[in-house]
């Protein structure tokens, strides 16, 4: 578990990465022009 392992920060940049992670992922799906 992250948070036992590294603390509330490591939770913290755990998240930051998966939101990364999705906005990535969302991209590659969408190949509409906005």
């Amino acid at each position: 578990m992250i948070l036992r392992r590294g603390g509330a920060e490591a939770v913290r940049q755990e998240l930051e990465l998966e939101m990364m992670r999705i906005a990535e992922r969302n991209l590659g799906r969408d190949d509409r022009y906005v």
